[in-house]
């Protein structure tokens, strides 16, 4: 979870699109039974990932086509299965991924160089994760 740069009220998921991906122009009649279903310009976008928020305006003010692109980018440096959710002003990223991040295995020693380069990469990936979508970046300041 993270603050994210914008003011909203609202809420929004984009969730990875295995609907279309797998089954094309039938899927993509299947998403619009969830609900609240919105549509983006990005074709690329589109193709990688369903938007479920009540309000099309909002969407598109968090999701702008700069946005868009860099939640591709991270979707490609993470993995497939990563899904994002806009809420009160906060973003929530989850992926998959194996192992327990940040817990050292009390089987190697606590100065094991090998398991200090492994939390290392994992506090970089999050902190990676803050400038590739720009989260340090206030736009308007909060009140």
């Amino acid at each position: 979870m993270a603050d994210f740069h914008k003011e909203f009220h609202g809420e929004l998921a984009v969730l990875p699109d295995v609907a279309e991906k797998h089954f094309g122009w039938f899927g993509r009649k299947l998403q619009t039974l969830g609900g609240n279903l919105q549509r983006m310009e990005n074709p690329e976008f589109e193709k990688a990932f369903v938007v479920r928020g009540a309000d099309a305006v909002e969407a598109r003010y968090i999701l702008t086509p700069d946005m868009q692109e860099r939640l591709l980018a991270l979707r490609g440096r993470l993995n497939d299965g990563v899904r994002f959710a806009f809420k009160e002003s906060q973003v929530y990223i989850g992926f998959s991924n194996k192992g327990n991040w940040f817990e050292g295995d009390l089987k190697r020693t606590a100065h094991d160089r090998g398991q200090m380069r492994e939390i290392l990469g994992q506090m970089a990936c999050c902190f990676n994760i803050v400038q590739d979508l720009n989260l340090n970046t206030r736009i308007w300041t909060k009140e």
